[in-house]
């Protein structure tokens, strides 16, 4: 096998392996970031928000993001990236499914915050295992391919959100709670 070769079997594996999950789960991140605007109209009639309590929620969000990068890369430096990973994924799935079940403000805001704590590092994050597991030749390829989730949730998840709340649900939830 030629070196050339190799090198192109190197690049596909940590392509697949690497670049496509965290290009989905970015993908993923990117919509839950945002999908409360869309759900915006509905979450606030069903639950009663005034557009100051509605905007005071999307506000805990980038609160809960500036205050919780340092200690997010802390965390991934003692604990290691498995771990890390591990728990903000969970801490990130209990934030997105609470916001499903809110009922009050003060539920939409400590959701709202839960979840920009737990996105806090997402970024930083991903970043750090691209610059360990990738070579030096390959690192920016690998993070351009990674951050195009970015863009690409921005044109894909407007219309897929606006399905979700358009469409019947299999669980009988208000179309808002479905979504999230």
């Amino acid at each position: 096998i030629t070196a050339e070769k190799k090198s192109e079997d190197e690049r596909r594996k940590l392509t697949i392996q690497l670049i496509l999950p965290i290009a989905i789960i970015t993908f993923v991140n990117s919509i839950d970031r945002v999908n409360v605007s869309y759900a915006g109209s509905a979450m606030s009639a069903g639950l009663g928000l005034s557009p100051d309590q509605f905007g005071l929620g999307i506000s805990m969000f980038f609160i809960a993001y500036l205050l919780f990068q340092y200690p997010h890369v802390w965390l991934l430096r003692s604990w290691g990236i498995k771990r890390w990973i591990f728990a903000s994924m969970v801490l990130w799935g209990i934030s997105g499914v609470w916001m499903a079940h809110v009922t009050s403000a003060a539920e939409f805001y400590a959701a709202r915050f839960l979840l920009g704590m737990t996105e806090a590092g997402f970024a930083p994050g991903m970043t750090w295992l691209i610059s360990r597991w990738t070579p030096p030749s390959m690192r920016a390829g690998a993070l351009a391919g990674a951050l195009v989730a970015v863009p690409l949730s921005m044109v894909l998840g407007g219309p897929l959100c606006g399905w979700m709340l358009g469409v019947g649900n299999p669980l009988g939830m208000e179309p808002w709670r479905f979504m999230f």
